[in-house]
């Protein structure tokens, strides 16, 4: 038996930590003891502060209070069942599991992936944010010599643009009202920078004959979708990456969308998944080994996004700041050992 906590949160802006017993792994199962998890501030602190769609659907089974937090961390391999032969103790992965000491596997499962020594857990764990940004150059088609706008530069809109860049997009936007993620923009590779929507649609139509054509909304608001559609050219493209919360009351969709032959295109995390589909190559083995690797070899630099790696008790602390202090927080890691 091994004996650990995991964050949950109980009710609306409440997270507390749960002692937790975690037994030997059956047969076909890995138990892991995780090194470092990374918050995703759009999907967790949507379920701290109670508005996440599902908590409000009872057909929806995600998420539920209590809620078990978090799905991004990097683990080693503690114990393996009677049936496994292909991992062993020692062996470290890049996971879907949660902000937890420990974390119980099916091999198969399609929840980990094999992960290099040489990057360290605090920025090794950004390979899986990577998957759920990729779902918006996955969903662009082509991307070289095209312009991009990013509209909401938290983590997932960070990495989008760094990805964006790194698959030859040129030029790029980065759209929030934030000074220090505009900043961190800039690093990545963002030649134009704009605190709102507002400010850069009369811009970037003048400066890149007639808008972008491509944007991508990562904001996480549904509220935020008008000002996006304003940033692109006609005939171009609209891909809402952050889960947006709320409603978009404020669309013209014959003036702004109709008319324009403008595409909106949705892209979860969850559409990159373990099978090829019809017109639709991208699955998770495909796609976290690539960004595993842009990692490795200095394609997707991370290192600079990281405003937090905390000892995991301080879980409340991340919640706080970034609700509170978005200047002061961006990437928060939580890490499990010493």
């Amino acid at each position: 038996m091994y004996e650990g906590y995991r964050w949950v949160v109980a009710a609306e802006r409440q997270v507390v930590r749960e002692p937790l017993t975690w037994p030997d792994p059956g047969p076909g199962q890995l138990l892991l003891r995780t090194e470092a998890s990374l918050v995703s501030a759009g999907t967790e602190l949507a379920i701290y502060t109670g508005i996440h769609q599902g908590l409000a659907n009872p057909n929806a089974r995600w998420p539920k209070y209590p809620q078990p937090m978090g799905y991004m961390a990097v683990a080693r391999v503690v114990a393996t069942g009677s049936e496994v032969s292909n991992y062993r103790a020692g062996d470290r992965l890049l996971t879907s599991t949660g902000h937890a000491t420990f974390a119980t596997v099916e091999v198969g499962s399609g929840r980990f992936w094999p992960l290099p020594e040489g990057i360290p857990a605090e920025q090794a764990v950004f390979a899986r944010m990577a998957r759920t940004a990729f779902a918006a150059i996955a969903q662009a088609e082509v991307t070289a010599a095209q312009s991009v706008a990013i509209v909401g530069l938290g983590i997932v809109g960070q990495i989008a643009l760094r990805l964006f860049r790194a698959a030859g997009a040129h030029p790029i936007a980065g759209v929030d009202p934030v000074t220090m993620r505009r900043q961190a923009a800039a690093r990545g590779g963002a030649s134009r920078l704009f605190a709102s929507t507002e400010e850069a649609a009369p811009a970037l139509r003048t400066e890149w004959d007639g808008g972008a054509d491509l944007v991508v909304d990562a904001t996480g608001w549904a509220s935020a979708l008008p000002g996006a559609l304003a940033l692109a050219r006609d005939a171009g493209r609209v891909i809402v990456l952050g889960s947006p919360r709320g409603t978009a009351a404020d669309v013209d969709f014959y003036t702004d969308l109709h008319r324009r032959s403008l595409r909106v295109i949705g892209a979860h995390d969850s559409g990159i998944g373990p099978r090829v589909r019809d017109g639709f190559p991208w699955t998770t083995e495909r796609v976290v080994p690539a960004c595993i690797a842009y990692l490795s070899d200095g394609r997707l630099p991370v290192a600079d996004l990281i405003t937090h790696a905390v000892p995991a008790e301080r879980l409340p602390e991340l919640y706080h700041g970034l609700l509170e202090e978005k200047e002061r927080y961006l990437g928060c890691v939580l890490l499990w050992q010493s």
